[in-house]
This record gives C-alpha cells, structure tokens and sequence, in this order.
C-alpha cells in the first residue's frame, strides 16, 4: 500500500450517475461517506479497521451519529450493492477504495520505472524529441533498451508477486515467465485491482486457499478478466 494521502479521489458526476448507489436511500448514502472517510485511514487503504482492529457496528454507528438499527439498515443497503463488502474475519471494507489504491500502486511503480510504459522515448541527449503519436522528427528511432525493459518487467511483476496470496506463492521462475509472456505493463493496475478483489471472495478466503490457482496458472490463463460478481467469487458478505 502507498503511503498515506491526505485525501482521496471523489468523482461527484460518478456519485451522481451510479444508478446502484440510486437504489439506495439518502441516510444509506450519507452514511456511506463516512464511511469512506473512515475507511481512507483504515489498515490496509479501504478497509473499517481501528488500531489495526476490525470496527464493530456499534463503533460506526457512533461515529457516524446513528443509531445501531440505522446502520444496520444502511449496511444492508449497501452490502447488497456491493458500495461496501465484508470479508471472512467480518471486517467491512470499501471495494471501490481497495482498487484505486491498488491502481495507484501500479501507478507509482510506473513513475519509479521512468513513467507510461506506452510511450516511446528519445535520447534527449542527441536532441531528439518525440512527437505525440509515438513517432520521432527526422525519422530517428529510440534505441531499444533490452536491459532497461527487462528491469521493468522485474520490479512490475515484483509488485505482482508481493500482492499475490502467501499461501500460493510458488513456482517463480514459472511465474515470472508467464508474466512477461503474458502481462502489458499498461494494464497493470486493471491487474492488480482484479487481483486485490478476488482476494476477498469466497473461493479463494475459504479451505486454506486451495482454490487459489498458482501464480503462473493465473498469470497464463489472464484470470484477471475473471468476472468476481458470479457464484464463483461471490464476495464474503
């Protein structure tokens, strides 16, 4: 997780058009805003915890000025339109905030590895800049940088690795393979969020974690396309 921020993304035409959050009544969504604002300085990013502790019901309610019903009401609400989730330990967490803080994270793994991925870059040292579709003025091409691209991919799938489940992580050398045969570094945050959302369902919480695949399973077979609103990952709420 990334250092503490002292504010968080809120995107009011999203609030606005999100026609779940619609279904649910304005205390629930008021609610919810404090919520996130709790959640925000939770450990991990996103989740109810206190002092590293899960908060209870009562504990929300209190410092959301409302009753134990009414929050019980409002967590109805929103559990059953997944603005807010629990997992097996019963800890409540805000998916929405779990995956931007994983998006972010590949973000700044970008910055560390020199920026977007995507774009090309000149050797600004000879005066060569490039244009804004890729392309170099004069006809000049980058000169590829094998070392370069391969560090990148180490510390990306580092990032990847580190956020996989302990439990599965095996096989590296495999996985690493995969991942380069596999991964763009583009989609990085896609990836991660995918990864960080079916760490919270049932399949993979449940049995010691017998149905996480292996890292480089997951990795060839672009389990991260995976849809986790279905039976199969349905969330531990």
């Amino acid at each position: 997780m990334l250092e503490k921020r002292p504010w968080f993304k809120f995107r009011p035409e999203t609030w606005l058009a999100d026609p779940h959050l619609r279904l649910t009544s304005v205390q629930s969504r008021g609610i919810l805003i404090d919520l996130m604002a709790l959640a925000h300085n939770g450990k991990p990013y996103g989740f109810l915890t206190n002092g590293g502790l899960a908060m209870t019901v009562v504990e929300m309610a209190a410092i959301c000025r409302v009753s134990k019903r009414q929050m019980d009401k409002a967590l109805s609400e929103l559990l059953r339109t997944n603005r807010v989730s629990l997992t097996d330990r019963k800890v409540y967490y805000v998916p929405s905030m779990v995956d931007a803080d994983a998006a972010a994270e590949a973000a700044s793994l970008f910055g560390k590895m020199g920026g977007n991925p995507n774009l090309k870059t000149a050797d600004l040292n000879r005066g060569v800049k490039p244009k804004v579709n890729g392309g170099l003025k004069g006809g000049v091409k980058p000169e590829k940088n094998k070392n370069k691209n391969k560090n990148n991919n180490k510390e990306a799938f580092d990032c990847f690795w580190n956020s996989y489940p302990a439990v599965k992580r095996i096989n590296r050398v495999q996985a690493f393979k995969a991942f380069c045969q596999t991964v763009r570094l583009k989609d990085m945050p896609s990836i991660l969020a995918a990864l960080e959302r079916q760490k919270l369902c049932k399949r993979w919480q449940n049995h010691g974690g017998d149905f996480i695949p292996a890292p480089a399973n997951w990795l060839k077979d672009e389990r991260w396309n995976d849809a986790t609103d279905g039976a199969q990952f349905e969330r531990l709420t």
